[in-house]
């Protein structure tokens, strides 16, 4: 595995676990999208190439996002309330592009009856470009992944705090709490199901 240098400017290897096979959406010649292959990932704190790849990130995001500062220093930190994920499109011809990373709660060693999701940060060209990015769903179904974990985990609700907010109303989260700031916004047990078959069905998922 890889990263194109379309987003690092160089390759590294894995320590990752992969967890699951998933498709977002490409850019294509004629300005219309392809469902592609993507990976989901879960990143090792105790991975020297998961360190690498993760500063590698942090280093090439830097001046695009703070967030992604924000991820690095608690998975250098080996934080263990933290679980960290990444999505990476497959693309041979060109090398695998990592799309977003994002940091979880981590219900195995502090468990709760809600998953947080700290941050989310997609890639800069996907998160700054939006209705012209080359990549869509990245955020989408780095959200898919997360609830999956909440239901498998047995929690009763996925709660985050966003400046995102017509991307987590689409995506049918519930705002919970309005600050000057951030949103909280929260998508309860009783909607799994539903959300995640809709993510299914809009990406060919076959579960």
């Amino acid at each position: 595995m890889g990263i194109s240098t379309n987003y690092s400017n160089t390759q590294v290897n894995f320590g990752a676990t992969k967890l699951d096979n998933i498709k977002l959406r490409q850019k294509v010649s004629d300005g219309t999208y392809k469902l592609v292959k993507a990976n989901f990932y879960e990143l090792d704190t105790k991975s020297a190439e998961d360190w690498g790849i993760m500063g590698k990130l942090c280093n090439l995001w830097k001046n695009c996002t703070t967030y992604v500062k924000d991820i690095a220093d608690d998975f250098f930190d080996c934080d263990a309330n933290s679980r960290f994920f990444m999505n990476e499109i497959v693309d041979e011809k060109n090398g695998n592009k990592v799309t977003s990373l994002m940091q979880l709660s981590n219900s195995k060693t502090k468990p709760s009856k809600e998953l947080h999701i700290h941050y989310l940060q997609a890639s800069p060209d996907i998160a700054n470009l939006k209705s012209s990015s080359p990549i869509k769903g990245s955020g989408e179904l780095s959200l898919y992944e997360a609830v999956k974990i909440a239901k498998k985990d047995k929690c009763k609700k996925v709660v985050l705090c966003s400046t995102n907010n017509s991307f987590y109303d689409a995506m049918g989260f519930k705002k919970k709490k309005e600050g000057t700031f951030f949103t909280t916004y929260a998508l309860t047990k009783k909607h799994f199901k539903d959300f995640l078959k809709k993510v299914e069905q809009k990406y060919d998922l076959k579960k």
